[in-house]
């Protein structure tokens, strides 16, 4: 089952015909259809601090999240630096995609950069 974001208009929500060819779907097919509201800003931030606090440490928070073709990407950033040390992609419907996101090790090493590459905040 494919999942796709879509803008809701001023006519409503339009699957463009392109999308609908890429599905496999011709003209006179059928197809259900479920629609869901995508998560806040908030809300995936909410969902990505859940997280970080069970597999990252507590020192590590995220910025805004940045909406891609299939999900959102969302900075790490550590308290007392300034930088990103990696990201965490979330999927459209706001679960945490592990293997496309910085692992705890990846984390660690970017920690550990020199610090021109990352200086502290002050």
């Amino acid at each position: 089952m494919a999942v796709m974001a879509l803008r809701v208009t001023e006519d409503g929500i339009v699957i463009p015909s392109a999308t609908i060819e890429h599905l496999g779907y011709r003209p006179g097919s059928w197809a259900a259809v479920e629609v869901h509201p995508l998560p806040s800003s908030e809300e995936l931030q909410d969902r990505a601090l859940y997280y970080i606090l069970h597999h990252l440490g507590d020192a590590v928070y995220v910025g805004e999240p940045v909406r891609e073709e299939d999900g959102w990407r969302l900075p790490l950033k550590v308290k007392g630096r300034r930088g990103t040390y990696g990201h965490l992609f979330l999927s459209l419907l706001g679960e945490v995609v592990e293997s496309r996101s910085t692992s705890a090790a990846e984390l660690e090493e970017a920690l550990r950069a020199p610090r021109a590459r990352h200086p502290a905040a002050f």
